[in-house]
């Protein structure tokens, strides 16, 4: 996923969670806290998706390219996922239900 996608949609999702009040160095804390946890969680589920192939592809294409962009590791995952954007999105409406139901839980 575009980090221009993911910072979108950590500020709507802190916007849904009322969020947006905070004072500005802590909303920029907690948004990098955030951007975090949500790129941790798409490269378990991203990685879970890969075959024996696609795992040996991947060892092999972080070897060619030490410090990948972004965009290459999305064109990476894309053509070795099948539904890659389904599955990405999929794990972002998972984050966003169980985070928000756990700022719910916290009021």
């Amino acid at each position: 996923m575009q980090q221009d996608y993911l910072e979108q949609f950590i500020s709507q999702l802190m916007e849904s969670a009322g969020l947006n009040n905070l004072n500005e160095e802590f909303k920029n804390s907690y948004k990098e806290r955030l951007m975090a946890q949500i790129q941790e969680r798409l490269g378990l589920i991203l990685m879970n998706e890969l075959d024996e192939q696609g795992l040996e592809n991947y060892k092999n294409f972080i070897q060619i390219n030490n410090k990948p962009s972004p965009t290459q590791i999305q064109k990476f995952f894309s053509e070795h996922i099948n539904d890659f954007e389904g599955k990405c999105k999929k794990a972002l409406e998972d984050f966003a239900i169980e985070f928000l139901q756990s700022i719910k839980d916290k009021k």
